[in-house]
């Protein structure tokens, strides 16, 4: 989206992957679009690519008033919006690409050749062999050197090897997750199986946000207000007023910015999300 090349550019992400963004680089895989199109996101994603079949999106998912850092993710809008970690690096990411990419085509392809040299893929070769023995699993994605570290937790096997901060889904994760972590990112299962003895943030419970949003707000905790905006329950007018809100109250020039680019793409007739 055009509209957020400002952001793409102060959350200081490569060229090429703006380039991307911004459809500048075609993405090699049907059904994938640059710039993403609107089908309602949180302001917490920073769209890079859409697939309208789905609908889904690829982006970079970033927390403000958070020390979490930032990751790559894949949301599915009709499955609640659920968000996936699928890497932790832009090179991660384009790999994530290329192996769907030939997954889709059962090889590589001239398009996939011509993108994997603009954002320097250098592997190919063993890019293709890891896809002939696990396709495009990502749980086969750690035999490729991109993902010799930092693998993202939809590539890990034992989520007590995971060194990364996205929330696992298991209450009995030695980090107490759920603090740092807003409703699309709980899945149903981790939702359904939670323990009664365990708390649960007021943001992650099921119910409409805008209260609760100004109930966090007033009382200066921009933290939790973020985290109920990016939780399930809001319209998109309601959720316009909200990131006005927190902009105002955060004073965060960078912050101002993000708030007016999800605001310019968030179309009011557009429902809930």
């Amino acid at each position: 989206m055009h509209e957020y090349e400002a952001i793409y550019r102060l959350l200081d992400l490569p060229d090429t992957l703006i380039d991307c963004a911004l459809g500048r680089i075609e993405i090699p895989i049907i059904g994938w679009v640059t710039p993403a199109a609107w089908y309602g996101f949180p302001p917490a994603l920073i769209p890079i690519a859409s697939n309208g079949s789905g609908p889904n999106y690829l982006g970079y998912w970033k927390h403000w008033f958070s020390n979490r850092t930032p990751t790559f993710v894949e949301m599915y809008v009709d499955s609640g919006r659920k968000v996936v970690e699928i890497a932790r690096t832009p090179e991660q990411f384009f790999c994530y690409l290329a192996m769907a990419a030939i997954a889709v085509d059962d090889g590589i392809t001239p398009p996939l050749e011509k993108f994997a040299g603009v954002v320097e893929i250098n592997n190919m070769p063993a890019l293709d062999a890891v896809s002939l023995k696990t396709g495009d699993d990502p749980l086969g994605f750690p035999a490729l050197p991109q993902f010799a570290a930092d693998l993202p937790l939809s590539s890990v096997k034992d989520i007590r090897q995971y060194t990364g901060d996205f929330p696992t889904g298991s209450v009995g994760d030695s980090r107490e997750w759920w603090h740092d972590t807003c409703g699309f990112e709980i899945t149903r299962e981790a939702s359904t199986a939670w323990p009664s003895e365990v708390p649960r943030p007021r943001w992650t419970l099921p119910g409409n946000k805008s209260a609760v949003f100004d109930d966090l707000l007033d009382q200066g905790d921009l933290h939790g207000a973020w985290m109920a905006l990016n939780s399930t329950g809001w319209s998109i007018p309601e959720a316009r007023t909200a990131v006005a809100k927190l902009a105002h109250a955060a004073n965060d020039p960078g912050f101002t910015m993000l708030a007016s680019a999800w605001s310019s793409v968030a179309d009011p007739a557009s429902g809930t999300y």
